[in-house]
């Protein structure tokens, strides 16, 4: 798995790595396997897009990142453990009106990607919880590690391991 370590700056939330044991329970919560196609967005050192290709056999994982040195560090990381075929890392703004990860996934279609990760502070919520929704729609299953929605209208909490990991998929349409 990648490094640990800890930098912050003016992003949707502070890089802080995640805790190994954490990485497994959600990967796990959210029953990743060979089919998965995983998206992680604000994925700090890559360590669940490396995760999700070394340990359950996805088959691609995409992080999005803002800050570029930590995109090229997600990437030596894929290298060393020997899934940087499958695992791809790319500084981009997920927040930013537009944008749209279906191309970051290339042959496969606009719901190509089967499980999403995010890490963000509740202050940040309102920045990417259409996108969550959007990609929930299209089939994801949305993990979020640390803070629980507060307004994911459109997504329905499926399952939770410990304190930490939140896992939600789109709620059923009503009337």
């Amino acid at each position: 798995m990648a490094e640990d370590g800890a930098t912050s700056g003016p992003l949707i939330a502070p890089y802080l790595a995640t805790e190994p044991s954490v990485v497994m329970q959600a990967l796990e919560l959210a029953t990743v396997g060979p089919e998965d196609r995983l998206l992680d967005l604000g994925s700090g050192d890559g360590r669940f897009c490396v995760a999700a290709c070394q340990q359950y056999d996805a088959a691609a994982a995409v992080g999005v990142e803002l800050d570029p040195i930590l995109v090229e560090r997600s990437a030596a990381a894929a290298q060393r453990c020997g899934v940087g075929d499958r695992a791809r890392f790319l500084a981009a703004d997920f927040t930013s009106p537009g944008f749209d990860p279906a191309p970051l996934c290339p042959g496969h279609p606009a719901q190509a990607f089967t499980v999403v990760v995010a890490f963000l502070l509740p202050e940040a919520e309102a920045r990417f919880t259409g996108l969550l929704v959007n990609l929930a729609a299209r089939g994801a299953r949305v993990l979020t590690i640390v803070f629980q929605l507060e307004r994911g209208g459109g997504l329905q909490l499926r399952g939770r391991a410990g304190n930490y990991v939140f896992l939600y998929s789109a709620a059923p349409e009503t009337g």
